[in-house]
């Protein structure tokens, strides 16, 4: 395989593994201590209080940092 391709592959699966879907958000949450169900994550979507989630193919994703400091605050 081409040495380039490789580290380009590298590069996009080391930032695909910085999104977070909507599961996963509610799931870290709770871990983190401040449990939000993946209903309570859309809401805040839909009424402007969360940013909209970015698409990664069809599935709607979060930068995971960002969402996670997000719900924090709230």
């Amino acid at each position: 395989m081409d040495p380039q391709v490789a580290h380009i592959g590298t590069l996009l699966k080391r930032e695909e593994e910085g999104f977070v879907d909507y599961p996963t958000s509610a799931r870290l949450s709770e871990e983190l201590g401040f449990p939000t169900s993946v209903r309570t994550l859309r809401f805040y979507v839909n009424e402007g209080i969360l940013p909209q989630p970015q698409k990664l193919g069809k599935t709607p994703v979060f930068v995971e940092r960002k969402i996670l400091n997000l719900l924090l605050a709230i």
